[in-house]
């Protein structure tokens, strides 16, 4: 491999990183045919792929017959380092550390708020490149509704910048929420991904 060169490139698309959670398993050792098919990827684009991963030392291919079996090398420093990249899954899953921060503003506002929850598009993993972060409080009182508006426009600010997408709080209190009608609505809050329950039920930690 070049050792001037940065590992960055074995991850930079969506197809290569397919590619790397099966070469990270186990056992790895399939023909390129074996691997299009399994991940869904073109032959030709796999094998490019492939070669690319060999010229980092971090799969072999060997002839067998008139194929070509590749297997990962466990050993080197491309494969070690995948490794360690991968097992800390929020380098690749940004929802992971969206949670994460809607989680510590929400245990920083305990005061104000009976419960959050992310639903919407982002929860059900449907989002769209422009698509806004739904987010719902229950808030304490109006006054605290008011105050938790506020300092969740701030946090919308930073989550543009972080991601490029709008948070879109939608907040209530008990007395709101028991006057909507709109029963899809509220199924469709309350089927998202709990942030904060001060009751302490269905909490993420």
């Amino acid at each position: 491999m070049k050792l001037n060169s940065s590992l960055s490139e074995l991850f930079n698309t969506q197809s290569k990183i397919t590619l790397i959670n099966y070469i990270l398993t186990s056992g790895f050792n399939m023909t390129g045919r074996e691997l299009s098919r399994v991940s869904g990827i073109s032959h030709s684009q796999v094998i490019l792929i492939l070669k690319i991963f060999e010229s980092y030392n971090l799969v072999l291919g060997r002839r067998a017959g008139k194929s070509v079996v590749w297997s990962a090398k466990p050993g080197s420093y491309a494969f070690k380092s995948l490794v360690r990249i991968f097992k800390n899954s929020e380098l690749l899953n940004p929802v992971s550390d969206l949670i994460k921060r809607l989680q510590q503003w929400s245990l920083n506002n305990s005061s104000l708020i009976y419960k959050s929850i992310l639903f919407g598009s982002v929860s059900s993993g449907s989002e769209r490149l422009s698509s806004d972060i739904d987010f719902y409080v229950l808030a304490v009182s109006t006054e605290a509704k008011d105050k938790t508006l506020k300092q969740l426009e701030e946090l919308s600010l930073s989550f543009v910048y972080l991601y490029g997408n709008t948070l879109s709080p939608y907040i209530l209190t008990k007395k709101e929420r028991s006057a909507i009608k709109n029963k899809a609505l509220l199924k469709n809050i309350d089927g998202g991904i709990v942030i904060y329950d001060k009751e302490g039920k269905n909490k993420r930690s």
